[in-house]
């Protein structure tokens, strides 16, 4: 089961991330944390290309 959007949240604040920050997102899914504007860098890893594709089209509404 996929996290909900307050999970991810949690775990953004948890991680104390900066704007200096690379992160490695393994198994992202659609995204979500990927597209995070919370960091520097972020490169999500999938390996479901249908989830990828979402995560592109997605990346336009960001």
């Amino acid at each position: 089961m996929a996290p909900k959007a307050y999970e991810y949240f949690n775990m953004l604040k948890m991680s104390k991330l900066n704007k200096t920050d690379t992160i490695l997102d393994l198994g992202c899914g659609e995204g979500t944390l990927t597209l995070s504007k919370s960091v520097k860098k972020a490169i999500g890893i999938d390996a479901n290309q249908e989830v990828i594709a979402d995560a592109i089209i997605l990346m336009g509404f960001f």
